[in-house]
């Protein structure tokens, strides 16, 4: 039964783009992102807002692409090279952000 319906929904690894799922053992588990902040915004710390596509569970085995804004607050005398993670439960990607 489980082989028919890979079948039906365009077999594994692979994103059927009518509904827009992939396998989750072809999402990868680490997303890593820069994070582009100017010298001022280093020195004076702020609130730096990211979009970002990435992949939710939907059901065992099957992954979403969804659309979610990080909300970073960039803290005064950060060096290069911090990195601010994202792993929530639900979520098939752990997101890192890199300055």
């Amino acid at each position: 039964p489980n082989q028919h319906w890979a079948n039906v929904f365009g077999g594994r690894n692979r994103a059927n783009v009518a509904g827009g799922f992939v396998d989750v053992r072809s999402v990868p588990k680490v997303v890593t992102q820069p994070l582009p902040v100017s010298l001022e915004e280093l020195f004076r710390g702020c609130l730096k807002r990211v979009e970002l596509t990435c992949f939710a569970h939907a059901h065992p085995g099957i992954a979403v692409p969804i659309k979610r804004t990080f909300d970073i607050r960039v803290r005064r005398g950060w060096k290069e090279g911090v990195k601010i993670i994202f792993a929530e439960p639900g979520m098939a990607q752990e997101v890192r952000f890199v300055v």
